[in-house]
């Protein structure tokens, strides 16, 4: 994951995949150890990025629905098989914020919390 957060990254700022993976494990390593609250924080902010991402995708997409023929497939198997590591790794995720609430002690008080 991190390397693939490098990919993107040298795109954006031509900085090498390895410094910016290592230094996204860095950041996100302290961010963890910093606390549960801030972490918590994190993915909510996260996740509203990632949501908003996906709506403009959506209405990107809008005028091109019945235009496509959604069984052609470019890429072939290999497109379905990165297709299905990305929609692996977002369900883990998914899942890893669930279980957060089980490690916590007293979760009703600690989510509860401003």
């Amino acid at each position: 994951m991190a390397l693939g957060f490098g990919g993107y990254f040298k795109v954006l700022f031509n900085i090498p995949i390895i410094t910016s993976a290592f230094v996204l494990i860095i950041a996100l390593s302290f961010l963890l150890f910093w606390g549960i609250k801030e972490s918590a924080r994190f993915a909510i902010v996260a996740t509203l990025i990632e949501t908003f991402g996906l709506i403009i995708i959506i209405f990107i997409g809008v005028p091109y629905l019945g235009k496509v023929d959604y069984f052609e497939m470019p890429l072939g198997m290999a497109g379905i098989f990165q297709a299905s590591a990305l929609v692996f790794f977002a369900y883990t995720g998914f899942e890893s914020i669930v279980k957060l609430s089980e490690e916590t002690k007293s979760p009703e008080k600690q989510f509860q919390r401003d």
